[in-house]
């Protein structure tokens, strides 16, 4: 059974304009003359402006019965205007618009009122207005004469030996390029080579034996203890060494000795982009099971994580040691470097101050490198631990004793350069006006910007 269903068409609803009247009646009737007979109510009223434009197509078809006038002003002259030019105007429209609505004919071209004189310093437009291309030509025209041909010869002389470029296929690329996991072994006898970053695989000529790299970093220590060489020299060798070593794959328990020699000599010269980079390479040997001085760069690892303001990766790091120590591998949770830097992860955590400035005093071998870097944001922190208790001062001799300071002028120059107003004769500290101070230059604590850090 089918069903069907009428669809009454739905009627348009014309768009009324401003005039609701139908075409008949605006042909028939005449447009009233005599504004101020119209009613104000009437629907045929208009606003007195009768220049401005209402309908356009009424007004192209019935301008001459209407008689109103071109809504377009005309040019103001500059010898000022008068009634006998105003009258002559209004003619001279009126008779353009008998051959056209709009009062301009359509075969007459328009020309504008003012036509701005050619610039003088153009010679080539100066002439007339009629711009031609021979005259736009000659504005660029080159003489041709022996010199310029002289100097047209020689620039093509440029190009004659020119080779086209020749790509390189993808097996060419291939073969060049240089596969980190490929094992080199260098012939090199040279104790001493500069540092330069790889951008290919590197000559086997160039890069130095093993035997040839123990006696280079014989060399280097000795040259570091005696002072015979700077920094940047003995910097720059031990990044060669750790190179040669990285390119011959060569990951053994001499690998952890250069490393460790080197993270120690940054240490000492507080260069710690380039401590980081050992203090990295030599966890992994650990993790892998080379031996080294594991107690010590493990307690190292600790305090440059404390410094770093980590505690994360502090948490993550330690749960990583304690797990590989409970499978049998050493990682030095026994020996004196690690319990104490342990001990300082505890007291900071705590906020015992106490505790920590005592642990600082007794650092073992080079931990006391990196306890410098934040022992001055801890006793900071302290001060205004301090402050809010002693609200009627503080002596500095408590001061220094308890905050661990060398001397009382090291003191001094600790509260001069963080903005405390200390005399050396005083005998107290103002705690209420120290603490703003504190205050701010705890903020500035707050982030820690390492550079070189992987």
């Amino acid at each position: 059974m089918s069903v069907q269903f009428a669809i009454k068409p739905v009627k348009k609803k014309q768009k009324r304009t401003h005039f609701a009247m139908t075409d008949t009646n605006r042909e028939e009737l005449a447009w009233p003359t005599d504004l101020g007979n119209r009613p104000k109510g009437s629907s045929m009223s208009i606003r007195p402006s009768y220049k401005q434009q209402r309908n356009k197509k009424d007004r192209i078809q019935n301008a001459d019965r209407w008689n109103v006038e071109d809504a377009r002003r005309s040019p103001k002259s500059n010898s000022g205007s008068s009634d006998h030019s105003r009258s002559q105007h209004n003619t001279n429209a009126s008779s353009s618009r008998e051959h056209s609505p709009r009062g301009v004919a359509k075969s007459q071209k328009y020309k504008p009122s003012f036509i701005p004189p050619p610039l003088a310093s153009n010679k080539a437009f100066s002439g007339s207005r009629d711009y031609t291309s021979s005259s736009i030509r000659g504005m660029g025209a080159i003489e041709e004469s022996e010199e310029e041909l002289r100097k047209r010869e020689l620039r093509a002389r440029r190009f004659q030996n020119d080779q086209p470029i020749k790509r390189q296929s993808t097996k060419e690329k291939e073969e060049k390029e240089w596969d980190m996991d490929r094992k080199i072994v260098g012939t090199c006898t040279d104790l001493e080579k500069p540092y330069f970053r790889l951008t290919s695989a590197p000559d086997p000529s160039t890069v130095r034996t093993l035997a040839t790299l123990k006696k280079t970093l014989k060399m280097l220590t000795e040259a570091w203890q005696e002072g015979s060489h700077n920094y940047t020299y003995i910097c720059e060798q031990y990044k060669s060494l750790r190179q040669d070593l990285m390119v011959q794959h060569i990951r053994n328990k001499f690998t952890a000795k250069a490393y460790e020699h080197n993270a120690r000599v940054a240490l000492e010269m507080a260069d710690l982009s380039e401590y980081h980079q050992c203090q990295t390479q030599l966890m992994y040997l650990y993790m892998e099971g080379v031996k080294g001085s594991v107690g010590e760069f493990v307690a190292y690892r600790i305090l440059y994580l404390i410094y770093a303001g980590s505690p994360g990766e502090l948490n993550t790091f330690v749960q990583q040691i304690k797990e590989l120590e409970e499978k049998g591998r050493k990682m030095g949770l026994d020996t004196t470097n690690v319990k104490h830097a342990l001990n300082v992860r505890e007291a900071l955590a705590r906020d015992e101050y106490h505790k920590f400035f005592m642990l600082y005093r007794q650092v073992p071998d080079r931990g006391g490198f990196l306890m410098d870097k934040f022992v001055n944001r801890t006793r900071i922190q302290a001060l205004k631990m301090l402050c809010k208790a002693y609200r009627l001062g503080l002596e500095l001799s408590f001061i220094l004793k308890e905050l661990a300071f060398y001397s009382r002028e090291e003191m001094v120059e600790f509260f001069r350069q963080h903005g405390v107003h200390v005399r050396d004769d005083d005998e107290s500290l103002d705690t209420k006006a120290a603490m703003p101070q504190l205050i701010d230059q705890g903020k500035k604590y707050s982030k820690v910007d390492i550079k070189g850090q992987l």
